[in-house]
């Protein structure tokens, strides 16, 4: 599943989960960045409840320089907020950063660390969605986390001639 910062909290479950959640993470979920905030940790939440059996979860990560613009076609959070929410879960334990490095690639025995480094693209100036390990038995001991339903409020813009 891919991380898209587009939802919202339905019922009163995913509202108090969000915000359990913020707090113990030690996030404002009050005010302009709080609305931010709510935004990153419902769409975590939703990605969580969605993820396959193997718990990894594609989070574009974009970078502080702001030369990546992957975030800019959703306009309810911006790229600090997003790597401030982020690295607060990574610190909190509910994600860690999954390797693919020793994974094997499918070409000639090799592994994709060793795949890549062979295409020259080790060192490129494209930066892919960086995988994260979701702890689902950590956020699934609520029992809030299964009846919690969010929705897709937050969708970009289309533009249609």
């Amino acid at each position: 599943m891919i991380f898209r910062p587009i939802y919202l909290p339905l019922n009163e479950a995913a509202s108090g989960l969000v915000l359990d959640l913020a707090k113990e993470l030690g996030i404002s979920v009050s005010g302009k960045t709080g609305k931010k905030h709510t935004v990153l940790l419902s769409s975590f939440i939703f990605c969580a409840q969605n993820l396959d059996s193997d718990h990894l979860l594609q989070w574009p990560t974009g970078n502080e320089s702001k030369s990546q613009r992957i975030y800019s076609l959703y306009p309810a959070v911006g790229l600090p907020t997003i790597h401030n929410v982020r690295r607060s879960l990574i610190t909190a334990g509910y994600i860690e950063e999954y390797d693919w490095g020793d994974q094997p690639s499918g070409l000639a025995g090799l592994s994709n660390a060793n795949a890549q480094e062979l295409m020259g693209m080790s060192a490129g100036m494209k930066k892919p969605a960086t995988t994260y390990k979701v702890d689902f038995e950590r956020l699934q001991k609520d029992e809030r986390f299964y009846p919690a339903s969010f929705v897709d409020a937050l969708q970009p813009y289309v533009l249609v001639n």
